[in-house]
């Protein structure tokens, strides 16, 4: 078993993210050699975006499965899933309109991590977020203290190649707590 949330989290993922932090023309996964700071201004949230408050310096919601619970459900894909701030190179282009998000995410049976970058309208308490290089789209909704992903489509790229539709299998709704932000660090 592999245990995403223990297994030294640090380095792939944030250099991935921050990678993805470049214009997407420019993107390289082999690109940056340290988590980017956050920008302060990704804690300042304009009226109606409460959602871009709770992503300030370091903030990250995760989720990871264990095998007992995928064995419970067979369609399940997702074994973790991050949602941070994507790093210095996209929280500048944060306007009042729109805002930023890195995430990523491993499926059963397969090695690679798939992360990718959203561009995210605030709604109300929540967001509408469409995937940088047409990788799908999904809202979020606070819950609690818990954020929901409510995913209408969602396929991003790994080093081995795209990910499935997470909204073809049993991965539509996708619950994330606050972690540690070694939680959304991958290796």
């Amino acid at each position: 078993m592999i245990d995403i949330r223990r297994s030294a989290l640090i380095g792939l993922g944030l250099l991935a993210l921050a990678a993805c932090g470049q214009p997407a023309a420019t993107a390289d996964a082999a690109g940056a050699a340290a988590p980017a700071a956050q920008p302060a201004e990704a804690a300042q949230a304009p009226a109606g975006a409460g959602l871009r408050a709770v992503f300030t310096d370091n903030a990250c919601f995760a989720r990871g499965y264990d095998d007992a619970h995928l064995a419970a459900h067979p369609r399940q894909m997702l074994q973790h899933f991050f949602l941070a701030a994507p790093g210095a190179e996209w929280a500048a282009l944060n306007t009042p309109e729109q805002f930023h998000l890195g995430l990523g995410f491993s499926i059963r049976d397969s090695t690679d991590i798939f992360i990718g970058v959203a561009i995210c309208t605030p709604r109300g308490e929540g967001a509408a977020c469409g995937l940088e290089g047409d990788g799908g789209e999904f809202t979020i909704t606070p819950q609690g203290a818990r954020l929901r992903l409510d995913i209408a489509r969602m396929e991003l790229e790994g080093q081995e190649g795209f990910s499935p539709n997470l909204a073809d299998s049993d991965d539509r709704v996708v619950l994330l707590d606050r972690s540690d932000f070694t939680d959304c660090l991958v290796d």
